[in-house]
């Protein structure tokens, strides 16, 4: 998970203004789509969960309400409570959702917009992710209801890390690798500095 910097978008605060939708399904599908593309380019092609990496907006990356609509419908179409996540079940926003959190619980998340995650999670070569405090509760409840460290995405940071360790990445810049790579720009990052330390 990383800091994401939200920017509501003018066709989006126009469409709210003129409309003024009441629900989600009222949104026209190619506002929808146009969304999704958006907030794909703001993320830079990352969920913003487990920063896999999303080639484009389609159907098997949707966009999420961090607070859950039923819960906060008030939030249905407020910027900063919208992300694109993947669909996997086994991590990020539908493992989230399928965690029956209760209205107090999402106090208890990091929120991608308004905290920094980087300030909370630390990584291991192994792909293991983990609390930089032992005693951050928000910390381990994000990893517990995203399910970020599933063993699917463990094995795939740790195969990053394996590439990284190569002499050939030692001198290459961060934000380089990350374009090559395209995905786990956090994981890349604190690696990146534990090997140049080395």
């Amino acid at each position: 998970m990383k800091k994401i910097n939200k920017n509501t978008p003018p066709f989006l605060s126009k469409f709210i203004k003129k409309n003024k939708p009441k629900d989600w399904k009222e949104l026209t599908p190619e506002t929808k789509t146009e969304l999704g593309e958006y907030i794909l380019k703001e993320q830079r092609n990352q969920c913003a969960y487990c920063e896999c990496y999303i080639k484009q907006y389609k159907s098997n990356f949707h966009i999420d309400h961090f607070k859950t609509r039923n819960l906060f419908p008030q939030l249905t179409f407020d910027y900063n409570n919208l992300f694109l996540s993947c669909t996997s079940k086994d991590n990020c926003a539908s493992y989230k959702d399928k965690s029956h959190l209760q209205k107090k619980d999402f106090d208890k998340l990091i929120h991608p917009a308004f905290d920094n995650p980087e300030d909370s999670f630390s990584y291991l070569a192994s792909g293991a992710i983990y609390p930089k405090n032992p005693n951050d509760v928000k910390a381990i409840f994000t990893i517990e209801k995203f399910n970020l460290q599933s063993k699917k995405l463990v094995h795939r940071r740790r195969t990053i890390a394996i590439k990284l360790s190569n002499n050939h990445y030692k001198s290459i810049d961060s934000e380089i690798i990350i374009k090559e790579f395209k995905e786990y720009e956090s994981f890349i990052k604190y690696i990146k500095t534990i090997i140049n330390r080395q």
